[in-house]
């Protein structure tokens, strides 16, 4: 799931409308704008609060970013084999599988 998120190939509303499987873009859960994977992950204000609050747990503040700098500062940070590295791929991972 995780290479899936990581190519953008998730199954998100904005590509279902492009297969002709829905006609509804609009997110399942803020139901206030259209679900793209840039917005399921950091534009959602529900999905964004869970996410922040798990970060939070870790003791990491970052905010602002989208899906692609979301990526680029884990390959810049999350890189080593250390304890708070191996946390963080597995929360993020556990993100993505449940969204």
């Amino acid at each position: 799931m995780p290479s899936i998120a990581l190519h953008r190939r998730l199954s998100t509303k904005d590509r279902m409308v492009k297969w002709g499987i829905t006609n509804v873009l609009t997110c399942p859960m803020c139901q206030l704008e259209d679900e793209d994977i840039d917005h399921m992950f950091f534009g959602c204000s529900f999905n964004v609060g869970i996410w922040n609050r798990l970060l939070a747990w870790q003791g990491i503040h970052i905010t602002g970013l989208d899906w692609q700098g979301e990526i680029q500062w884990a390959i810049k940070h999350m890189t080593s084999k250390n304890s708070t590295a191996q946390v963080y791929k597995m929360t993020l991972a556990g993100m993505i599988y449940h969204l």
